[in-house]
């Protein structure tokens, strides 16, 4: 089987997302993705493909909002009641990841994702007002 090379944005996102996490049942806020990818943007360069629009503390991306929907309609992921995101069969996943990406790639994919993760859990045990992983720099 061949391998892919470079994975695209929507497979960057899915790792992202996916391979530092063991739950499936944790919700993660569609708005807190959007953030916490923002401020990993200059340090990862996965990201670097990824077109953000940032209106006072709002920040959206199209591209991740795309692959978002397209990881959904695909069963990787499911949307919630309450608008989070949850992931499907994370151990599946990361086989999945695993045998299409070369081995630096997955473990690049991996290390993103922990990153994104640890940004993830710094942000819930936060105090209400601040914002880990969403500081802009001018």
């Amino acid at each position: 089987m061949m391998r892919s090379v470079a994975p695209g944005i929507t497979d960057v996102i899915d790792a992202i997302l996916t391979l530092g996490r063991t739950k499936t049942a944790e919700g993660i806020p569609r708005s807190r993705i959007h953030a916490i990818l923002w401020a990993m943007q200059p340090e990862e360069p996965l990201l670097s493909r990824v077109r953000f629009s940032i209106t006072g503390d709002v920040c959206l991306s199209r591209d991740i909002d795309t692959a978002i929907d397209k990881l959904i309609s695909k069963g990787t992921l499911r949307l919630a009641k309450d608008s989070t995101i949850l992931l499907n069969d994370v151990p599946t996943l990361r086989s999945l990841h695993r045998a299409r990406q070369t081995r630096p790639h997955f473990h690049e994919l991996l290390n993103a994702s922990r990153n994104f993760h640890k940004r993830l859990d710094e942000w819930k045990t936060a105090p209400s007002s601040e914002m880990p992983g969403k500081e802009m720099n001018a």
